[in-house]
């Protein structure tokens, strides 16, 4: 309970009387620990989301460096073999095309699941620039060209761009697409096919990937 007193005076200035009012404060000092609780408890949540947070950074960090030093060896070793080996048996030729397809991909799945740390951490930068719309399509293309021939999957391509420049980040949009292709070619039926097509409606450039495969 809180008290309060208020005097009462006389005509004269005296003190006559005085009134004595007590507040049950129960509700507000209960309300006020509910408060003070869900602050810590809060406080607490935070703090433990951003240990996690930065606990998956490091880990990320140290596997994106543990993975990636190996798949550069291996990738600087086949462009070595492959500039001894020119023009030698086509099954050796096939064999370090797919080395070297395997590899890039590697680097994608890397390189994708770092984006997604950077995009829960709102760290992830975009680069705006003109480029060449079909040249960052035709680097995807033929970075699942290896995976498709695997699969006996055939790749029907429709760009009509000729060498039309837009505004945009050229890694990420070969990226996007480069993840499409190989979605689609992975979840289609050997012996299927997947359409990759692109043109213009107007400023906006429309970029299709289509398989027959399920769902």
């Amino acid at each position: 309970y809180n008290a309060r007193v208020i005097p009462e005076a006389d005509r004269n200035g005296a003190m006559e009387s005085a009134l004595l009012i007590i507040y049950d404060v129960t509700e507000r000092t209960e309300a006020e620990r509910e408060r003070d609780a869900l602050l810590l408890r809060e406080q607490a949540a935070r703090a433990q989301a951003e240990a996690a947070a930065r606990a998956r950074d490091q880990f990320l960090a140290v596997v994106s460096h543990e993975l990636r030093s190996p798949l550069n060896g291996i990738q600087n070793w086949a462009y070595v073999l492959e500039s001894q080996i020119a023009g030698g048996a086509p099954l050796m030729q096939r064999a370090l095309a797919g080395i070297k397809t395997g590899v890039e991909q590697q680097v994608r799945l890397i390189e994708d699941l770092l984006d997604a740390t950077r995009v829960m951490s709102g760290k992830l930068r975009l680069t705006r620039e003109p480029f060449v719309l079909r040249t960052a399509l035709e680097r995807a293309l033929n970075s699942v060209h290896a995976l498709a021939a695997e699969r006996h999957i055939a790749l029907h391509t429709t760009i009509d761009l000729d060498d039309h420049e837009i505004d945009g980040d050229a890694d990420r949009v070969e990226q996007i697409v480069w993840n499409l292709l190989t979605n689609a070619i992975k979840f289609t039926q050997e012996g299927g096919d997947v359409w990759l097509s692109a043109d213009l409606l107007g400023e906006v450039a429309r970029i299709v990937v289509r398989d027959n495969g399920r769902g």
